[in-house]
């Protein structure tokens, strides 16, 4: 099956309610268990359903992967492949790992053929920072009202 996207989706403030990434004790396995999902959960299980190409990119480290697979599954979300920071990638950096995931991902996919474009779904704007990756699309989340905002392209691009 052809694909029409690699759909990308992180998790806090994007499937999941948004939290403080610096306070250690939100990153215990009960706490992130306890996370309440978005509508966007939703939308992940159809694009499995429809046979997309579906991953996670998150900046949460591998240290709470099992924790946050769990959690995944409590939403239906299994199998779907996640990337998440490696541990020697220092939380202050994670917008930079995060980045350099998304810009090699996307070349990736380009190289690749597979589907057209590489969408995102993130509470944080990395349009300025990928904008050499014309493949690339942006969708930034902004909650606790749920609404979605196209990020348009960047004007090198157009």
């Amino acid at each position: 099956m052809a694909h029409t996207a690699l759909w990308l989706f992180d998790i806090d403030g994007t499937l999941c309610e948004a939290v403080d990434c610096d306070d250690p004790a939100l990153w215990e396995s009960a706490q992130i268990l306890r996370r309440k999902p978005t509508w966007l959960t939703g939308m992940v299980r159809e694009l499995v359903r429809a046979g997309e190409l579906v991953r996670i990119l998150t900046a949460r480290s591998e240290d709470v992967r099992e924790a946050t697979e769990r959690w995944l599954g409590t939403q239906g979300i299994d199998g779907v492949k996640a990337y998440m920071r490696p541990l020697d990638v220092e939380p202050a950096f994670r917008n930079a790992w995060k980045t350099g995931k998304l810009q090699s991902v996307a070349a990736d996919i380009h190289e690749m053929g597979q589907g057209g474009h590489v969408v995102l779904f993130d509470d944080t704007d990395f349009s300025a920072t990928c904008s050499k990756c014309s493949n690339l699309r942006f969708v930034r989340v902004a909650f606790p009202y749920g609404t979605l905002e196209a990020v348009p392209a960047h004007p090198d691009l157009v």
